[in-house]
């Protein structure tokens, strides 16, 4: 009997979170949820400095799409987890991140326009992609990302 009670119990799905500084213990007073749904805890102040996008946002009521998980306001975006998880580390002040595929580059170059980040730091970042062995192993995405 106990098998079939714990067959039949309820699961509880488990949310996922993204690596520190972003994660559900660390400090934030906001939380973005990326479009295949990781969430990352972050400070407002961190980012209405780095866009005046989410400093804009911050200022006017939050919208429908947005959610509050234990008092944090969860705000859903359109980014993955691979290009917001960039684009927050370069937000805040951390190590040196590396940005080692094509679809994380040209993803982080469509946040930066869609938050008016300023993109000349993006770009010492980027030009890492277009060594002479991946500007020879993909010609195409190299020329795009020039």
């Amino acid at each position: 009997m106990n098998h079939l009670a714990a067959a039949e119990a309820p699961s509880q799905s488990v949310t996922a979170y993204g690596p520190a500084p972003f994660h559900a213990e660390g400090r934030g007073d906001v939380i973005l949820r990326s479009s295949d749904g990781v969430h990352y805890k972050a400070l407002k102040a961190i980012l209405a400095l780095a866009s005046p996008v989410f400093d804009d946002m911050f200022e006017i009521p939050q919208g429908s799409n947005t959610q509050h998980s234990d008092e944090v306001p969860t705000i859903d975006v359109s980014e993955s987890s691979p290009v917001l998880s960039t684009m927050l580390k370069l937000f805040y002040p951390a190590p040196v991140v590396e940005i080692k595929s094509y679809p994380v580059a040209f993803g982080l170059i469509q946040a930066f326009d869609k938050y008016l980040v300023p993109a000349k730091g993006l770009y010492t970042f980027l030009k890492d992609l277009l060594t002479e062995n991946a500007v020879q192993s993909s010609p195409l995405e190299s020329y795009a990302l020039a």
